[in-house]
């Protein structure tokens, strides 16, 4: 789905390349548990599957954030479940520039059948070509382990979790 952007990409660098920006990952399961991913159709990571996601706009609030963004790249209203943790991506590239993007990743319920289509399924596994940092929190939301999802360790694997957990 088409969206009107908010600022050039200059003005974007010139903003983002200095502080994080904030974004929230919206997770939408289906009845089965699975959850919904989108494949990207503009960099950065062309062709990989991510969660339906944005930034949350200069005096938008979170939820309005989040109810635009579900418009916007699912085309479907949603219900916010509640706060499950956030995803840190440090090092995010857009062309020669990096940028640090923190989402907050929120559960989300929907009404109405989402159709399936090559850019939008449901996954019971996360795929190999996710982006990183999703597919590694992804993983845990999917295990059922959703107080270990917002580990804030960008170099944790699963096992480093489950051991921090267990003591």
């Amino acid at each position: 789905m088409s969206r009107k952007r908010p600022f050039s990409y200059e003005e974007f660098k010139q903003v983002y390349s200095k502080v994080p920006r904030l974004c929230v990952d919206l997770i939408i399961q289906d009845p089965k548990g699975q959850v919904l991913l989108l494949r990207r159709e503009e960099e950065p990571s062309v062709g990989m599957w991510h969660l339906p996601g944005g930034t949350v706009l200069f005096r938008e609030e979170v939820e309005q954030a989040i109810k635009r963004i579900a418009q916007e790249e699912v085309g479907v209203a949603v219900r916010v479940e509640g706060l499950v943790g956030f995803i840190e991506f440090l090092n995010e590239e857009r062309g020669n520039q990096a940028f640090h993007s923190l989402s907050l990743a929120v559960v989300c319920s929907i009404q109405e059948k989402i159709s399936r289509t090559p850019k939008r399924q449901f996954f019971k596994v996360v795929p190999e070509n996710t982006i990183k940092e999703q597919g590694l929190f992804l993983e845990k939301i999917l295990s059922g382990r959703w107080k270990d999802a917002a580990c804030d360790d960008p170099n944790c694997t699963d096992e480093d979790c489950l051991k921090d957990s267990a003591a």
